[in-house]
């Protein structure tokens, strides 16, 4: 069911091509628009850059999103000046008649969480049934974290008895300084862990490739660097899917008041500022840009688009806070799947592992030069100069910001793509 929310004047052939039948998906390319006196005009995320439309000043200091402000909530602007995104709830069609573009918001079928909870396992068992039957021939890792995601995948794979046919693979991020962990309890259970430590040296490895994608996603490129011609499964957007975020406690509004297995989320509060899931993105990072780099290839059962489709039609209204922050989808599903085999796992937060540290102090001198060189044929003045006096003033202390270098990479990046 739809509600026509508003008409726009069609500009031209393109944006009548863009804008017929179109509803932004997460894994779909994103278009995105400006309107100027009742007039539509949409561009492709490629024509914009091969546009030459100059970039908008936040975007240096939020280059982890491009080509979104954020993530987070789309509302708050993309790469370029004028230029916004449509949200997850919005359906474009051209009225051919009269040669209009009109804006319907989606009204959705609303589903109750335990009918969220049973299309999601059937979803994640047929995931990675098709895993396996495309990985013969190659070693398949598990990515493990000893976060209850990584375990709901093992659970799976512990229920359909192909957990014999797996590695399991940890990889320490120094970066976070967390201490390398150690697998006594999964050892009880006769469950190998291999601990892999990413360093300073592997990051700095992948920043001078000068591949912005790549350091966006620096501890899976080092993995497929070190683990050549494998397979890997990883529990990218568990917290999402199995609905332990802060995101899903903003559409309930009502306060936590347990402790749970989230220590971020103890004590959460209702706030009346908070994010819509229509304006929010559900996949964070661009792992899909990484598929096949030196052989490898890699799956994720617990992200896909019908997972976050469904996501957005849940009924929050009647969902206790406290399912959220003590992880009980993921719970249900892993007793379900091995009854109490894992209840001494189950003992910490599973954090983002693949996550840009904006702060993290990055030695210049372990750094090539050819990482700080700027074209400024596309450009915005004040993001440049900014730019320019972070690294002028780094080299009176020697280091640099991770969050700038990803700005020089993410600016250099969209000067490649118009050449």
């Amino acid at each position: 069911m739809f509600n026509i929310k508003s008409t726009f004047e069609c500009t031209d052939d393109l944006t009548k091509k863009l804008l017929s039948n179109f509803r932004l998906t997460d894994t779909k390319e994103k278009i995105f628009f400006k309107i100027i006196n009742e007039q539509i005009f949409a561009k492709t995320e490629k024509q914009l850059i091969c546009d030459r439309i100059t970039l908008a000043e936040k975007i240096y200091y939020s280059p982890s999103y491009f080509p979104l402000i954020s993530n987070y909530d789309m509302r708050l602007g993309t790469a370029w000046n004028e230029w916004s995104s449509t949200n997850f709830d919005s359906l474009y069609q051209y009225d051919k008649k009269n040669k209009k573009i009109i804006l319907h918001e989606i009204i959705r079928n609303k589903i109750s969480l335990e009918q969220y909870v049973d299309q999601l396992k059937n979803i994640i068992d047929n995931n990675i049934t098709k895993i396996f039957k495309k990985s013969k021939n190659k070693t398949i890792f598990l990515a493990y974290s000893k976060g209850i995601d990584s375990l709901c995948i093992l659970s799976f794979l512990i229920k359909k008895k192909l957990h014999n046919k797996i590695k399991l693979i940890n990889f320490s991020n120094v970066m976070t300084n967390k201490k390398t962990k150690t697998f006594e309890e999964e050892k009880k259970l006769g469950i190998d862990v291999q601990n892999i430590e990413i360093n300073f040296e592997d990051l700095t490895q992948i920043i001078n490739s000068n591949d912005y994608e790549k350091v966006l996603c620096y501890t899976t490129s080092t993995l497929f660097q070190k683990f050549p011609n494998s397979t890997f499964i990883f529990g990218f957007h568990g917290n999402q899917a199995l609905l332990h975020k802060k995101i899903f406690l903003e559409q309930i509004q009502k306060k936590v008041y347990k402790n749970g297995y989230c220590k971020s989320l103890n004590g959460w509060k209702p706030s009346k500022d908070f994010t819509p899931i229509k304006d929010h993105c559900l996949v964070i990072k661009p792992w899909d840009k990484l598929q096949g780099n030196n052989g490898c290839e890699f799956f994720n059962p617990l992200g896909d688009e019908t997972i976050y489709e469904l996501i957005r039609s849940i009924d929050w209204k009647n969902v206790d806070p406290h399912v959220v922050s003590n992880a009980e989808v993921a719970r249900k599903i892993i007793h379900e799947n091995v009854k109490n085999l894992f209840d001494p796992l189950i003992t910490e937060e599973n954090l983002e592992s693949d996550a840009i540290f904006g702060d993290l102090e990055i030695p210049l001198k372990n750094l090539q030069k050819e990482v700080f060189t700027i074209d400024k044929n596309y450009y915005n003045k004040q993001g440049v100069d900014w730019l320019l006096s972070e690294y002028n003033n780094s080299l009176s202390k020697n280091t640099i910001k991770l969050n700038t270098v990803l700005s020089y990479l993410m600016h250099n990046f969209l000067n490649r793509g118009l050449k």
